[in-house]
């Protein structure tokens, strides 16, 4: 453990050996400065750089009080304990509210020691949740900017209708984003869709089973606040977290593949001016499944310079092999006249992602002499929606789950264990010995220490149960449908807890890389683990997070790398390490 760095602010030389005996007695590793007086004080605090300020309150040419103030105005993150002769509670209290972590008096100096090493935790706990909650909050910036970024809209909705949108959505329908929350998609909609059914009721029916769990995927004729109408399409998909259920909607106007397709229907004549300036892939197809034509966009996607070379390909054959039996169902549909618009993934190995159509083109006589097809490379669309999915609820470096989603998993758990009356653990976990790999060898190894920890942890439970990163060095497992009985269920969790301490607990042989030059750190860090039961709903999600926490904190004051156990009734845990389980 590296040495403590305390500077004594003490002017009597024999006080301040007395206050090193006390704490060299308790077997506090330190190195010590002594000063006594208020420019020498000033010039420690930036060249001696203390972990900790121990300050007497009456010096002949300073003040405690002064002194504990500047630290609090230029050095924020330094606590500071005043050692000090009796003073009056009044002025103790006074000094506490102004940020003194602990008053100490000089007659009584049995509890310095335990109070240095207390305030020392508890200010490194702070600066590592700090750096904890900033990284949070740069990850949710980068989801929003994602969010607010995107070139299609993006909604999120309920039952009542909008929840939130970002600004393409709203600038869609022509209003701010204030105007669209709370409403719905039959609002911005005319009183009619195109096949002539009510909008309110295309609207409700798409909702409700996108609601039960069936993406729904859709075509809109939408209309803006100054009445003008608009085609854009639609794709709803089911999402829950915190125990309600939403519907995420990607909506993207379509009026320019509207204009081309109505161009297709209307004038022949017109039909290869418009597609060969189209920025979209177009091509027909006879009536053998073969591509007969494609415009310069297709060739351009397909990656040849020839017309030529496309012709007489089977078109199925361009169709990964998972979607190309649906495919091949609507192609023989489009064939009697029927519509048809679907993704499908391609059959290269880059994985493309691509949105078509096929149009049915009648001759004279009104039966189907080729089809048209329209179709657009959304792979980066797609890519985008699961970076926002991700960004929505898992952790970006691990990818386990976050915050958000453990909460839900965790309600979950909760009501299945008042269906069958079994028993679920939380747990709480905390490396011990992360700030000395980030201090000596930067974050990047710190990132894959962090990374192999999250391996190891999931490696040491059941597919059922959930490992999550909760901030920083933190994480929390969750053990569900354990034993009726609760001594079964402590055994049980006891041994999983076991299992990952055991596991952590192994060395780290991580490779650090810049360029062509690696370096390999052999790293050892343990973990405390604090365990607390649940059954029912027999306490809020909120309090079995704070229970386990407390029974962390209990196991890292326990001496680390150990397991405590958190009992509710009483507030007190139970200690758990090794054979003991």
């Amino acid at each position: 453990m590296t040495e403590l760095k305390i500077l004594l602010l003490e002017d009597n030389p024999t006080e301040a050996e007395l206050i090193e005996r006390v704490l060299r007695k308790a077997g506090l590793a330190f190195v010590s400065l002594r000063v006594d007086s208020e420019q020498v004080f000033k010039q420690s605090l930036t060249e001696f750089r203390p972990d900790i300020v121990l300050a007497d309150y009456n010096l002949p040419s300073y003040n405690g009080r002064v002194a504990l103030d500047y630290v609090q105005q230029n050095h924020p993150d330094l606590p500071v304990i005043m050692v000090t002769g009796a003073i009056g509670e009044e002025r103790a209290v006074e000094l506490l509210r102004a940020g003194a972590r602990d008053y100490i008096l000089k007659d009584r100096p049995a509890r310095l020691p335990a109070a240095t090493l207390r305030v020392i935790n508890e200010q490194k706990e702070f600066i590592a949740r700090r750096e904890s909650e900033k990284r949070l909050r740069e990850a949710e910036s980068k989801y929003k900017m994602l969010f607010e970024a995107a070139n299609d809209g993006i909604e999120l909705l309920d039952a009542a209708g909008f929840v939130d949108c970002n600004e393409k959505a709203a600038s869609m329908y022509g209003l701010e984003k204030a105007s669209v929350i709370g409403r719905s998609h039959a609002d911005f909609a005319p009183e009619l869709q195109h096949d002539g059914r009510l909008s309110v009721d295309v609207a409700a029916e798409k909702m409700q089973a996108a609601m039960n769990g069936e993406s729904q995927h859709y075509e809109w004729l939408a209309r803006r606040a100054d009445g003008t109408l608009f085609d854009v399409d639609i794709g709803l998909n089911r999402m829950e977290f915190g125990g309600a259920i939403y519907v995420l909607a990607i909506v993207r106007d379509i009026t320019g593949r509207k204009r081309v397709e109505e161009a297709l229907r209307a004038s022949e004549s017109r039909f290869r001016l418009l597609v060969e300036n189209a920025p979209m892939c177009i091509h027909e197809i006879d009536m053998d499944g073969r591509i007969s034509s494609m415009n310069k966009a297709g060739l351009d996607m397909m990656g040849v310079a020839q017309e030529s070379e496309v012709q007489g390909y089977t078109y199925l054959d361009l169709v990964g092999a998972a979607d190309r039996e649906r495919i091949a169902d609507l192609l023989a549909k489009a064939y009697v006249g029927e519509t048809s618009h679907f993704e499908y993934k391609s059959d290269g190995t880059d994985g493309r992602i691509f949105k078509s159509c096929f149009v049915p083109i009648r001759n004279l006589r009104g039966g189907v002499e080729k089809l048209m097809g329209i179709t657009e490379d959304i792979t980066e669309r797609k890519h985008a929606e699961e970076l926002i999915r991700n960004f929505a609820f898992f952790d970006v470096l691990t990818q386990l789950p976050n915050r958000r989603l453990l909460n839900d998993r965790l309600t979950q758990a909760m009501l299945v264990s008042k269906r069958n009356n079994h028993y679920g653990a939380l747990m709480f976990l905390d490396l011990d010995n992360f700030k000395p790999l980030n201090d000596a060898y930067g974050h990047d190894a710190g990132d894959l220490l962090l990374i192999e920890v999250a391996r190891r942890i999931s490696t040491c439970v059941r597919e059922v149960d959930t490992v999550a990163r909760f901030g920083g060095d933190e994480f929390v497992v969750m053990l569900s449908d354990l034993d009726i009985d609760k001594a079964e269920s402590v055994v049980q969790a006891g041994i999983v807890a076991e299992k990952i301490r055991s596991s952590l607990a192994e060395p780290y042989v991580l490779t650090l890389r810049q360029g062509k030059e690696q370096q390999t750190i052999v790293h050892r860090c343990t973990t405390s683990i604090g365990v607390v039961l649940f059954i029912n709903h027999e306490a809020a999600l909120e309090e079995l997070i704070k229970w386990a926490d407390s029974a962390m904190y209990m196991a890292k004051n326990g001496g680390r790398n150990t397991i405590r156990f958190f009992n509710p009734p009483t507030g007190l845990t139970q200690a758990v390490r090794g054979k003991n389980v």
